[in-house]
């Protein structure tokens, strides 16, 4: 199967090929038909055009919108020590964010692997935690979307964003998804049902555009009331994807709640300890009154 280029672009606009890999990805998420996934691969590249590789990304997670999703790290801060909240002339960094011994803002933690300059330059510890499988996970906090904050398709948008640094383009690795459904202090704890389109967007998006890059998705703790709900979604779900869903049964409506015992052989200690730590550094993270002032993912 030959490079594909973008077909899309206008006039000066820079080419953009698909990578070998997921060349592959598509032909296997389209079993073996090369048609449909030349035509896949084909929306994939004007997608790329339109929301990954432009200037113009809209609202981005952590600076308008809170930073729900992350690559899952067990430390945040320059010593290794764990970082709670720092707030520093009216500004706020927690989980995420490095800050210098000044309280300065510096590069966000996922852009460390990115460049040996930085890593050389921030000593930064915050080891890349990986799940029984050994496989890296991606956290995923429900409860700190905010409706007003932005729309379903702009949180959509963003979280695309934020999957697209996290993924190697030219890699086949697979990720554990880690959906966290337990409310948390200080945030907005939406009510489940309000972020049903949000959902089955992301389902689109990462079907879409993100073909053979989940190996399991975890999601935790399901109460009765997220059984129904699930239910709502698992039509949009591809049908490959349905056997990686596992869910963990538990109660979510408490702050406090630790996460279900269940979870542990499905990830191991490492791993819930840095949901753990990621969660208690965001208490008290007030989206409507931070996100102005702050800047996660970008140096002021």
């Amino acid at each position: 199967m030959a490079p594909h280029s973008e077909v899309y672009c206008s006039e000066g606009a820079p080419t953009i090929v698909a990578t070998h890999a997921e060349q592959e990805r598509f032909i296997v998420a389209n079993e073996g038909d090369e048609k449909a996934a030349n035509n896949a691969i084909n929306k994939y590249l004007q997608y790329r055009r339109e929301r990954l590789n432009t200037t113009e990304k809209g609202a981005m997670i952590g600076k308008q919108l809170p930073p729900l999703i992350s690559l899952l790290r067990d430390t945040y801060s320059l010593d290794g020590s764990f970082l709670k909240i720092a707030r520093t002339e009216g500004k706020s960094s927690s989980t995420g964010r490095n800050i210098n011994p000044n309280g300065n803002w510096t590069k966000r933690i996922d852009d460390i692997d990115r460049s040996e300059t930085s890593k050389e330059n921030l000593s930064v510890t915050g080891n890349v935690i990986r799940d029984n499988d050994n496989r890296r996970c991606i956290l995923y906090m429900a409860a700190m979307y905010n409706p007003k904050l932005g729309t379903a398709k702009e949180y959509t948008n963003a979280v695309s964003i934020v999957l697209d640094e996290i993924m190697p383009r030219e890699e086949h690795e697979k990720f554990t998804i880690l959906v966290d459904t337990r409310a948390g202090k200080g945030w907005k704890n939406p009510y489940v049902w309000s972020i049903l389109d949000f959902v089955k967007n992301i389902i689109s998006v990462l079907s879409a555009y993100f073909p053979e890059r989940v190996a399991k998705v975890v999601v935790y703790p399901v109460p009765r009331l997220c059984n129904a709900f699930y239910n709502a979604i698992r039509s949009y779900l591809p049908e490959n994807t349905r056997s990686k869903v596992v869910l963990v049964a538990g109660e979510d409506s408490s702050e406090t709640a630790p996460v279900p015992d269940k979870l542990l052989p499905l990830v191991g200690k490492q791993v819930i300890d840095a949901i753990e730590n990621f969660k208690v550094a965001h208490e008290n993270f007030e989206n409507e009154k931070d996100l102005p002032v702050a800047s996660y993912g970008n140096e002021p």
